[in-house]
């Protein structure tokens, strides 16, 4: 068979396009489905509303979204593990880049998130209409005192980079795909912000793989009101990465003059030091900021040590006296 060199180029960019991140095309308009019409819903019911709007969304977005199914074991799935996976699915049908892992301390902010807006809101959450208020919180919201040292210096970020939805009266009802499908499918009265906070929130490269970054915390909250026949849910999700900014955690006094050489292969780390102290010694953690090594170093030779842990980046940090420097490196 023949092959030309235009046919070549052709192939080369679909394949450097299929790869690429682009912005999310919004529908103009929504895709509503009543309260009522999601009490006593199965899966196969909730499936045909996703595929539903999702045909809506390609005719008026000239896309092309596959078909929607959830998990067979669907019902077993944790609140986060169940946003985490319809953040991903949304995210990757659009060929958006989509999140690495669910972060604990993460789900932890997301319950606080939480309670805070609720009690904030006091009595006026009576006043709010039956059904779903989506709720964007961005800089106006505060996250109170955080007790984990390496989400400390980031509260800025975990405040900007988190959603809350309130509902009342939600007896029968799947409030997480219900939410959920609220904010991609029905939030054109928002403009859209929800849909483009959950699909196109952009991640960097500074944590490792930028093709599988980001972490994520849910929590769903449920809250018992004053004179209600029905209690109030809060859906709260925060998104987060560790940026530039953030540097793991960990608070590094950076001198030009404590500088080290750093080569790794598989497994393993070596490391080469001119610094003359009694008190050199290295650190390293991994991307989630997990202490995986902590050693007295000798100055002036190579130190080998093997790494506990799969391959990927990992932060080095290195601390003479009152001296620390610390360098992001790949270990295969």
């Amino acid at each position: 068979m023949k092959i030309n060199l235009t046919s070549i180029l052709l192939f080369l960019f679909i394949v450097q396009l299929s790869g690429q991140d682009y912005h999310v095309k919004n529908p103009k308009t929504d895709y509503l489905f009543d309260i009522e019409e999601w009490r006593y819903d199965d899966l196969q019911d909730i499936e045909g509303k996703f595929n539903l709007a999702r045909s809506h969304e390609n005719l008026e977005t000239n896309s092309n979204l596959p078909n929607f199914s959830f998990p067979n074991n669907w019902e077993k799935y944790s609140v986060v593990k169940k946003i985490k996976w319809l953040v991903d699915k949304e995210r990757k049908d659009r060929h958006q880049i989509a999140l690495d892992n669910i972060n604990t301390k993460l789900n932890k902010l997301s319950k606080q998130s939480s309670k805070h807006l609720v009690d904030g809101l006091g009595s006026d959450i009576t006043s709010l209409n039956e059904g779903a208020s989506v709720l964007l919180l961005n800089n106006d919201f505060y996250i109170e005192d955080i007790e984990q040292a390496d989400l400390k210096n980031n509260k800025e970020n975990l405040e900007v980079n988190q959603l809350i939805t309130l509902i009342k009266d939600v007896k029968n009802i799947p409030v997480v795909e219900m939410l959920f499908f609220n904010w991609i499918y029905a939030d054109s009265d928002n403009d859209w912000i929800n849909r483009e906070f959950v699909l196109s929130t952009k991640f960097n490269e500074n944590g490792g793989d930028p093709y599988k970054e980001g972490f994520i915390g849910a929590s769903l909250m449920n809250f018992s009101l004053l004179g209600q026949k029905d209690n109030l849910y809060a859906l709260s999700v925060q998104f987060y990465d560790p940026d530039i900014n953030w540097n793991y955690g960990i608070r590094t006094n950076t001198f030009e003059s404590l500088d080290f050489k750093v080569i790794t292969s598989e497994g393993m780390m070596m490391l080469n030091i001119d610094e003359v102290s009694d008190s050199l010694s290295v650190e390293v953690y991994n991307l989630l900021g997990q202490q995986v090594l902590e050693q007295k170093l000798d100055y002036g030779v190579n130190n080998s040590f093997p790494i506990d842990g799969p391959k990927g980046y990992y932060l080095v940090k290195v601390t003479a006296n009152t001296k620390s420097k610390a360098v992001k490196v790949y270990v295969p």
